[in-house]
């Protein structure tokens, strides 16, 4: 007689193939789109003689479990003559708090495609908490123009800080809440994504389990 594997085997084995061949490629802890008005907040390293305008947006996310991030986009869009042929430098920064005056905790360098901005964050872990996130293009005013991080109409954890620590905008140089900036939204706009978590968790992720944030 040919042996037969019981039901119980035979269910998990089905589970775990069922689990392996749709598992997407990385769950979602983050999804903010950008809001319908369209507005956005200058988010960018500018050299002299405008250095006193370089400023930086950064929002929050929480995490209920220890995650490897994989990817993140960050929605924007050039500003009229804008181009992103003159940029020096993609980058994003995350931080335990809304004060860039404090060392990031890691950092990422990405490129820019469209109006949008993209990470390759693989080999990133963040423990259980809060993190801000800051990204920025660095390129030159004249010729560049400026880039602008879209605001999303979501109302997840702290409102989206902004930054301009040289003051040239004259609105300090100490971090504000992007409402006092002008902004009509709460948040900025951006998709952050971690490797699925392995064995039975992977339809749903660890991460996105405990962390995912609803529109």
């Amino acid at each position: 007689m040919k042996p037969t594997l019981p039901a119980a085997v035979l269910a998990a084995l089905a589970l775990a193939a069922l689990s392996a061949s749709t598992a997407s490629p990385a769950s979602v802890i983050v999804d903010q789109p950008a809001a319908a008005s369209g507005d956005g907040m200058p988010s960018q390293v500018m050299l002299e003689p405008h250095a006193g305008f370089s400023c930086s947006a950064f929002d929050d996310f929480s995490i209920g479990e220890s995650c490897e991030l994989a990817a993140l986009t960050v929605y924007g869009y050039d500003g009229v003559g804008g181009d992103s042929g003159f940029n020096i430098a993609v980058t994003v920064r995350f931080y335990t708090d809304p004060n860039l005056s404090n060392a990031a905790i890691a950092a990422r360098s990405g490129t820019q495609v469209g109006g949008d901005l993209v990470f390759d964050l693989s080999g990133i872990t963040l423990d259980p908490g809060t993190y801000w996130i800051a990204a920025q293009v660095e390129r030159p005013l004249t010729g560049g123009g400026q880039w602008y991080w879209f605001v999303s109409d979501t109302t997840n954890g702290a409102q989206a800080m902004w930054q301009n620590p040289a003051g040239g905008f004259g609105q300090g140089s100490r971090p504000i809440s992007i409402s006092d900036f002008g902004a009509s939204a709460h948040d900025m706009a951006f998709r952050l994504e971690s490797v699925p978590a392995p064995g039975g968790l992977a339809l749903l992720g660890v991460c996105a389990l405990f962390g995912r944030r609803h529109r």
